[in-house]
């Protein structure tokens, strides 16, 4: 089974859609098969990545509602762009289900079918897809909104691992304070679920950081350090001209510029998954 990662926080501008679509296409480029499945109404890891469903495809909305038919419907495969086209290497590949704006609908519109659903909650749908349609995957991330409503809810049951990008702020602990009280609670409901597993925090991750911020970034290091909370270290994303820039042209940052700094760390994240 694919290993199943999620960029949560319940905040908005941290960088959880760039880490989505840089981390997946890092792992890509090791030859590992990817998809991503935007979970974000604003269907931000769709635009980052410059993908437009043809008229009629089924996006993330139909594959939430309508699990038993499956995700190839839904799937597109990432090529990147006339100016930027990429190639990667034998086996790998990035795959995208592309999200859809009713999104926040799909719960309700789950329990108006739910006597025709082969699951009993909407909290079985992700567990359900992952399990019985992403076989020929190695990674399975899913990029979901701020908000914490019941997509997102859903999503993190699904999920093996959760990175959470914060900003360089002296707030950020609050932030990461809720993310895991919101992950124990999950835990603790899963045998309630009949779902298995667990869902660690893979680790936090500092991100949008800009040069005049380091003495930020090494004391929430230290504090996460004191907290015996996971964190990547000495890595973290420093926010970049190549950054931003690469966001416009729709292409992962490695694509724009594979020597800028938040690429080299984005690389540096993905050796260690």
């Amino acid at each position: 089974m694919p290993t199943v990662i999620s960029n949560a926080n319940s905040k908005g501008g941290v960088a959880k859609t760039t880490s989505s679509v840089n981390l997946g296409h890092e792992l890509a480029s090791r030859g590992k098969k990817v998809l991503i499945i935007d979970g974000d109404s604003q269907r931000s890891a769709t635009k980052n990545l410059g993908v437009e469903p043809r008229p009629g495809q089924p996006t993330v909305y139909a594959v939430l509602t309508e699990p038993a038919q499956g995700i190839a419907r839904a799937v597109v495969t990432y090529t990147g762009t006339a100016r930027y086209p990429v190639q990667y290497p034998a086996g790998g590949r990035l795959d995208l289900i592309p999200g859809a704006k009713q999104i926040t609908e799909a719960p309700a519109a789950f329990d108006k079918s739910r006597d025709r659903q082969p699951m009993p909650t909407f909290n079985h749908v992700l567990p359900y897809v992952i399990t019985n349609f992403c076989g020929e995957y190695d990674y399975v991330l899913i990029d979901p909104s701020p908000s914490q409503d019941r997509v997102n809810l859903a999503i993190i049951y699904a999920a093996d691992a959760i990175i959470a990008p914060v900003a360089a702020e002296p707030m950020a602990m609050d932030g990461v304070q809720e993310l895991l009280e919101t992950l124990q609670e999950i835990n603790a409901a899963r045998d309630g679920l009949r779902l298995t597993g667990q869902t660690k925090l893979a680790g936090l991750l500092i991100a949008k950081v800009y040069p005049d911020q380091m003495k930020l970034v090494a004391t929430l290091q230290a504090a996460l350090d004191s907290a015996h909370i996971p964190h990547f270290g000495a890595t973290y994303i420093p926010y970049t001209t190549a950054g931003w820039e690469s966001t416009g042209e729709r292409i992962p940052i490695a694509m724009y510029q594979p020597d800028d700094a938040a690429a080299q760390a984005y690389r540096v994240i993905a050796q260690s998954l």
